[in-house]
């Protein structure tokens, strides 16, 4: 099985408004379309795993947070005990 990562900067806020924004590299790694390939969860979402790593030396808090990219795309992002997840589309 192929695995696709991704690795990007993007900008961090918090779901609950603050006014706090943190700059972070986000990467993930996951498995390439095998869902799909087998005929299920198409259109559903559900949570993967990722790796969240600011650039500066702020720790940043868990919580659920939106991550603008550079590419204008909008993740959903949560972390609970310093373990992040983010709400990925099955294809």
């Amino acid at each position: 099985m192929k695995a696709r990562k991704t690795k990007e900067p993007g900008r961090l806020v918090p779901a609950q408004l603050t006014g706090v924004a943190y700059q972070v590299n986000f990467g993930t790694h996951k498995p390439e379309d095998t869902e799909a390939a087998q005929g299920r969860g198409v259109g559903r979402a559900q949570w993967a795993k990722c790796s969240v790593q600011p650039i500066s030396t702020a720790r940043v808090p868990d919580g659920r947070y939106f991550l603008y990219t550079e590419d204008g795309k909008v993740r959903q992002l949560k972390s609970v005990d310093g373990k992040w997840q983010y709400l990925a589309m099955a294809a």
